[in-house]
């Protein structure tokens, strides 16, 4: 009888491995490279040949080559060892790598009855597999068989082997469309900017832009120039310092801020003379408060972030790294939901072995009030459940980052099966001086989910002291106090990963990157936390705004999503959505062929050149000294400083970043520095004091 063989192809090495270890415990490897693992006789009877990729190995092309033309529309699919040098790093060692991997596949799936595709379930491992099936395999992208898993432990892949279907095409189609748009966008744009800006500066730098970043980066800058152009506005807030029995506690006016100065003042004089304070209203409620929704990928992330400082990023390969050593599920996932299939009871027993875990979920089992069935969210995917610990135990110590990636995953699954946190609230109204005071207070009576998910957690400290309605307590002190309105914050690799979650741009498994990115071609700075965008960023989104903003649309990028979508489910053509997008593409390209963009220059390229300064006024200090605005010849930073600043006048502030600066002949009331006048800033002329540290700017 004819010995069949089905070929199997995986993600990656160690993905591949799991796989053989899983159907077979006796699974060997019998080429020369140990890159194709034989398996003759699998736990159902059947002959696997199992071997895998490193990701992608084909990877589209521009066909012309040349970064001078565009638009740039002839391109195809290519093996990744037939790209050029500047393709990746170590590039002989990645080519020959490549080169034997498509060789060896094509060799081993040859003959094979059957061809499955078993890398990760989602567009982008359809597409991967897609192609090495279509290239490598020679045209059995059609024809090929499905497996499905969502983690990769024994039970769960001889079930997915169990029950193999047919793949959809659709999956694929949409992940190679997804490839194209990127490629067309991000290789057309990036020439189209840089030849732009090469029209108009001395100074050459490549510029980089793509259909997500554009309006990703748009959103920092947006906010930065709404930082730069803030007004501060005053208000005030009144409080009492109030007592009964020796307990002291504060109330604060009902009404804050108070906006009018007058009005502060005279309600303060009011309630300063107060000796007592009325007790008005005593209002109390319990408040059952729900667990946290499971993990989606989306979350993990910005809960990393938030917690341990991990960028997006970062947290996502930790998280594929735990789910290739079968700690986790899969993490590229919108899900919040927890399937009953996955088996909850197996994985709390699992878990319960494990030394750092046994007495929590003890705690748990013990809970009268926990839940059998897991507390959800409202977000579905298709492919993947929410993320969850399978309870295997790591095979080696885990490093500082995995333990509290998986650590905060663990206890988020135990969070979902835990009862409701109980809070007891406490809000009273005081009548002082005929005005409305108030106090609130909270207590945590049972603490619920937070005995297994403790982060998070933002009560306001319990009214420890005893109330009735119609007393009397003596009013301690009184406190006004002047506030300036704080500026909006910036974006922090979190809070701009849900910015683009909530505005549809971007995917789960890429929205990280997007910021990385960013990053890594200087278009953003890290403050600590913050993303400051750097003057190039500021100066390119201004442009692009002016003259083209279809490039930084969220609309038409949100748009795209949506298309790419209708492609997955089948409901959209692949040629009707390419003659679309590249419309849409002409469009934009058509724009910036009339743009020109100067950038900021970051290096002078003549040392003997001379720092600009202009004059503003007199320096409010020594009287004798005249306060410049001057521009650096070597980083092409502005900054005011006093003429005798080299003299013991040591005046000195951060000057307006962007914009036409003229002095407008005016004092600030403040501080006396020069009043200035700032055009040029997305069509916006803007007035403000010209000490970045007055008190009229908010820090």
């Amino acid at each position: 009888m004819k010995d069949e063989r089905i070929f199997v192809i995986a993600e990656k090495p160690d993905v591949a491995k799991k796989i053989a270890h899983a159907i077979s415990d006796t699974a060997r490897t019998f080429d020369s490279d140990r890159e194709i693992i034989d398996v003759p006789k699998a736990f159902d009877g059947n002959h696997y040949v199992i071997c895998s990729a490193f990701g992608h190995l084909y990877e589209l092309v521009d066909l012309q080559g040349e970064r001078e033309v565009f638009p740039s529309l002839d391109i195809d699919w290519f093996p990744r060892d037939s790209l050029g040098e500047s393709s990746f790093r170590n590039y002989s060692r990645v080519r020959n790598a490549i080169e034997r991997r498509i060789r060896v596949i094509s060799k081993g799936s040859a003959g094979a009855s059957k061809l499955v595709n078993a890398c990760d379930f989602d567009p982008e491992g359809e597409t991967i597999g897609f192609n090495i099936l279509q290239y490598a395999s020679r045209g059995h992208e059609n024809i090929s068989w499905r497996a499905k898993f969502s983690t990769l432990t024994t039970d769960e892949i001889r079930s997915s082997f169990s029950s193999l279907f047919q793949a959809d095409p659709n999956l694929a189609k949409a992940g190679r469309m997804r490839h194209l748009t990127d490629f067309l966008w991000g290789v057309n744009l990036s020439r189209a900017l840089t030849i732009a800006s090469e029209k108009s500066s001395s100074s050459t730098r490549n510029l980089t832009i793509g259909r997500v970043q554009g309006p990703a980066l748009s959103f920092a800058v947006d906010r930065e120039i709404d930082r730069l152009t803030h007004v501060p506005r005053p208000s005030w807030e009144l409080t009492c310092v109030l007592s009964k029995a020796g307990v002291r506690f504060s109330s604060r006016f009902l009404d804050s801020p108070i906006r009018n100065a007058s009005k502060a003042e005279e309600m303060y004089a009011a309630v300063s003379s107060a000796k007592s304070a009325g007790v008005k209203k005593i209002e109390k409620n319990l408040t059952s408060i729900p667990p946290r929704y499971p993990f989606d990928l989306g979350e993990l992330q910005k809960e990393s972030f938030r917690l341990f400082g991990l960028s997006p990023k970062l947290t996502l390969s930790i998280a594929q790294e735990l789910y290739q050593d079968a700690l986790i599920s899969y993490p590229r996932t919108d899900s919040q939901k927890l399937p009953e299939k996955i088996g909850f009871s197996k994985i709390f027993q699992k878990l319960s072995l494990m030394e750092n875990y046994g007495s929590l979920i003890s705690k748990l089992q013990s809970d009268p009030k926990r839940r059998f069935s897991p507390w959800e969210g409202p977000n579905e995917d298709p492919a993947h459940p929410a993320i969850f610990p399978t309870g295997e135990s790591p095979k080696q110590v885990l490093a500082s980052a995995e333990s509290k990636v998986y650590d905060l995953i663990v206890r988020r699954f135990c969070n979902a099966f835990s009862p409701n946190m109980i809070v007891e609230g406490m809000r009273l109204m005081f009548d002082i001086s005929s005005f409305d005071f108030e106090t609130k207070g909270s207590r945590i009576l049972e603490l619920g989910w937070a005995a297994y998910y403790p982060f998070g957690l933002n009560l306001t400290s319990s009214l420890e002291v005893s109330l009735t309605e119609g007393e009397k307590v003596k009013v301690e002190s009184a406190l006004l106090d002047e506030h300036y309105d704080q500026k909006p914050e910036r974006f922090t690799d979190s809070s701009l990963l849900s910015k683009m979650e909530s505005e549809e741009i971007g995917t789960k498994a890429t929205r990280g990157e997007t910021i990385a990115t960013l990053i890594d071609r200087k278009y953003f700075r890290k403050s600590k936390k913050e993303l400051v965008p750097t003057e190039v960023a500021m100066n390119l989104i201004e442009i692009l705004n002016d003259e083209c903003p279809g490039i930084i649309s969220v609309e038409m990028t949100r748009e795209l999503e949506k298309e790419l979508n209708l492609i997955r489910m089948s409901k959209r053509g692949e040629l009707d959505f390419v003659e679309d997008m590249l419309g849409s593409l002409r469009i934009a390209l058509t724009s910036l062929r009339k743009t020109k963009i100067q950038l900021p220059v970051l290096k002078s390229h003549n040392n003997s050149q001379r720092e600009e300064r202009v004059p503003l006024s007199l320096c409010p200090r020594c009287k004798s000294g005249i306060l410049v605005l001057i521009t650096s010849s070597k980083t092409g930073k502005r900054f005011i400083r006093c003429t005798n600043f080299d003299n013991n006048c040591n005046i000195s502030s951060p000057a307006f970043p962007r914009g036409k600066i003229t002095a407008t002949g005016e004092a600030c009331s403040n501080c006396l520095w020069p009043m200035i006048s700032v055009s040029g800033v997305n069509s916006r002329e803007i007035m403000l004091c010209s000490n970045f540290f007055c008190k009229s700017r908010s820090r």
